[in-house]
């Protein structure tokens, strides 16, 4: 699908809605508007004022409780903006600093909370399977406010990192800096969970939906900010809801999917963007811009897109991918093709769980960011070997050069390297191959000049599956230096 025109021709989604009242079934008296976008008891009223489905709201947790505790703080008392702090039982036993998630919540800006069950089980989730914080940002919702303000809270929750990390680096390097800082960061009040816990230079946005929006406005606002001291090393955009004023085959497709129909996504860009506005604004078509950063050599957070293959979204998703692959951004693409929109939001969809031990190896890498320096996005093979894309990046003021490498792990956990890294040769599969090692021997890192070099599957599974249990990416193995699209069709070849 190629870009041209796709901002013109916003006829093609209103033609969509001459079609007969959504055929759900769900529809009960009071309550006409489900019959027509399948959203169970969201009622959108004449003045199109809204009436939420109930939702069980959940307190944060002081202590700790299956391995996590949180938090909540305000971030700008004038507009009510807050955020919970989610921080795993980890930094009970380790004196190290964790990276922290900048992190946002899908449900067309319209639904859902941060305290929303939903949502605080997510972000425990995550902070337990990954040993990571938490930083999970209540922005405004429409049609009270309508777009971009829920950018401009993304971008307060991001400033009030920055005055956290302000604050700890002023006490440890002293005050003589202070004077040159924005004001506002010097007037933050210290939040302890944050200032002795968290690594503010492993930074890294994450969103679901239209969080996964969020996250693209907010690190194209942040590149043309100074967020320093922070460093963000990578952004996860999860099935992020963009679009466009043209039906997409997969739109149509897809069109009565449970999980998100045609109509609902419709009526969300309706009440989230501007009055008057189509479907080509910019905040819902950002390809447009995306094109002007690729003119301007202006890098994104290196990203790491989520897409499911039943999601009415996957083809503007793809479009953005296909559009960022041209950029100076790294990206990597991961789908799961059975996947609905919102997966990872259940703990018992069957790609839940293979999501999340895609973040497994997050922390475990220090001073590294996603496809960029040395983080691994482990797949957790049985046969342990972990994956990282090809790279053009140098390890920043480490004085090891890692540019045109494509590297894996041979260990099943990763554990974080210590450098200076040592030359060691190695043999993998028969394969000889040189390597780096840390000086404790607690990591080796395989290192492959770029060609098509290919680990040979196990013959134990070979014949099991089309797809071996080894290694989802195709039944030859795993190609580690040509592709950064992977495509997941069994779950179970993740377990």
């Amino acid at each position: 699908m190629a870009s041209e025109g796709i901002a013109n021709d916003y006829s093609s989604v209103r033609c969509f809605h001459d079609h007969e009242p959504w055929p759900t079934g769900l529809a009960s008296e009071g309550d006409l508007t489900e019959a027509y976008h399948g959203i169970k008891n969201f009622i959108v009223h004449p003045d199109s004022t809204v009436t939420r489905p109930a939702m069980e709201l959940v307190p944060p947790n002081a202590e700790f409780v299956n391995g996590v505790a949180s938090k909540d703080v305000m971030v700008d008392e004038k507009i009510n903006l807050w955020a919970r702090i989610y921080v795993p039982e980890a930094i009970l036993t380790t004196e190290r600093k964790l990276p922290v998630i900048l992190y946002f919540h899908g449900g067309g800006f319209v639904c859902l909370s941060v305290h929303s069950r939903m949502i605080h089980d997510y972000c425990e989730s995550v902070c337990r399977n990954t040993n990571v914080i938490i930083f999970s940002v209540e922005y405004r919702k429409a049609p009270d406010y309508r777009l971009p303000t829920q950018y401009e809270d993304a971008f307060k929750g991001l400033r009030f990192l920055q005055s956290q990390a302000f604050l700890l680096q002023t006490l440890q390097d002293g005050a003589e800096n202070a004077a040159q800082s924005d004001t506002s960061l010097q007037k933050a009040e210290s939040e302890p969970w944050l200032t002795s816990h968290a690594d503010f230079s492993r930074i890294y946005y994450m969103g679901d939906s239209a969080g996964g929006n969020l996250v693209h406005h907010l690190s194209v606002k942040a590149a043309f900010e100074d967020i320093r001291p922070l460093k963000v090393r990578g952004q996860i955009l999860v099935q992020p809801g963009v679009g466009g004023a043209t039906r997409t085959a997969a739109e149509l497709c897809w069109a009565l999917e449970k999980s998100i129909s045609l109509r609902a996504i419709d009526l969300f860009w309706d009440l989230a963007l501007p009055v008057g506005a189509g479907r080509n604004h910019w905040a819902c078509h950002v390809v447009p811009r995306l094109q002007e950063l690729m003119e301007m050599k202006v890098a994104l957070p290196d990203t790491l897109l989520v897409m499911g293959g039943r999601d009415p979204l996957q083809d503007w998703q793809q479009l953005f991918y296909e559009t960022q692959k041209q950029s100076c951004t790294k990206i990597q693409l991961l789908k799961y093709e059975e996947a609905i929109h919102g997966f990872n939001m259940y703990p018992t969809n069957e790609w839940t769980s293979p999501f999340l031990k895609q973040l497994e190896d997050l922390p475990r890498m220090p001073q590294a960011g996603i496809l960029c320096d040395t983080l691994f996005l482990g797949f957790n093979f049985k046969l342990n070997l972990g994956y990282a894309l090809e790279h053009q990046q140098h390890h920043s003021g480490k004085g090891v050069c890692l540019a045109g490498l494509s590297l894996i792990s041979i260990k099943h956990s990763v554990a974080p390297v210590q450098l200076p890294l040592l030359p060691l040769g190695l043999a993998v599969a028969g394969i000889k191959l040189p390597a780096l090692v840390d000086q404790d021997m607690q990591n080796v890192i395989v290192c492959m000049m770029p060609g098509h070099v290919r680990v040979p599957p196990s013959p134990s599974t070979s014949s099991r599956h089309d797809h071996h249990q080894d290694c989802p990416f195709s039944s030859a193995g795993p190609d580690l230096t040509s592709s950064n699209e992977v495509t997941i069709r069994n779950s179970r070849s993740m377990e």
